[in-house]
């Protein structure tokens, strides 16, 4: 049994030396009336001989602009890669945050012209669950990293970046 174990976490040793565990990449990304842009970090958490070959987590801050509101927003995602070489299916799923300064500059303008109590923060900040499904060119050793698919509330991205 302990024979075993020493195997697995040998080859699971040999498998992580040669991949690149971190990525930094930004996006770009079109919906409706808006877009965003934000700034990524990834980081592998467990790589497998399933379907998905690297699992990990995603985290992001950035821009957005739509039809009735601007801000940041900041996103937590967990994800898998399939494929061993360079090209590969992503899958992500998790939250993404808004929060709209736009529109609250503007309810806290109304409120001081009308010397009423200004709004809370928390009424302009939106919570959405986030799902994305796309292609990546991403050689395991690291290096250049290109992606691009379809997400909700996202809509359709493109980004670039750096596996390392």
């Amino acid at each position: 049994m302990l024979a075993l174990c020493g195997l697995s976490l040998s080859l699971t040793a040999q498998i992580s030396e040669d991949h690149s565990k971190n990525a930094i990449y930004g996006n770009v990304s079109i919906f409706g009336l808006g877009g965003l842009v934000n700034l990524n970090y990834e980081r592998v958490v467990f790589r497998s001989n399933g379907l998905f070959k690297e699992y990990g987590i995603r985290i992001g801050a950035g821009y957005y602009s739509e039809w009735g509101g601007t801000g940041s927003h900041a996103l937590l995602n967990f994800y898998g890669l399939t494929g061993h070489k360079n090209n590969h299916l992503e899958v992500l799923i998790g939250g993404l945050v808004l929060y709209d300064i736009a529109s609250y500059d503007i309810e806290i303008n109304n409120a001081q012209a009308l010397n009423e109590s200004p709004p809370k923060k928390s009424d302009f900040t939106s919570f959405f669950p986030a799902i994305t499904a796309g292609y990546r060119y991403q050689k395991p050793t690291g290096g250049f990293l290109f992606r691009a698919g379809l997400s909700y509330p996202e809509g359709g991205y493109v980004g670039l970046g750096l596996g390392f």
